[in-house]
């Protein structure tokens, strides 16, 4: 998943199982967003509920990892 939508989204990837994606998002609510998220990865979405400034925390982290 590009960074600019884990940024915008604030969704994070956390396990691929077979053809579906777990991800960790703090607004479930947020269909655009994992809608966007689907159309890239061309998978299916199963989405985790993580508490926002909790989720921003590893988004961060995760990603300076990635750099």
């Amino acid at each position: 998943v590009k960074e600019s939508l884990i940024r915008k989204y604030n969704a994070l990837p956390l396990l691929k199982r077979g053809k579906t994606l777990f991800v960790g998002i703090s607004d479930p609510t947020n269909t655009q967003g994992l809608d966007d998220i689907k159309f890239q990865i061309l998978l299916n979405l199963e989405t985790v509920l993580v508490e926002e400034t909790k989720l921003l925390k590893v988004i961060d982290s995760a990603l300076e990892a990635v750099d």
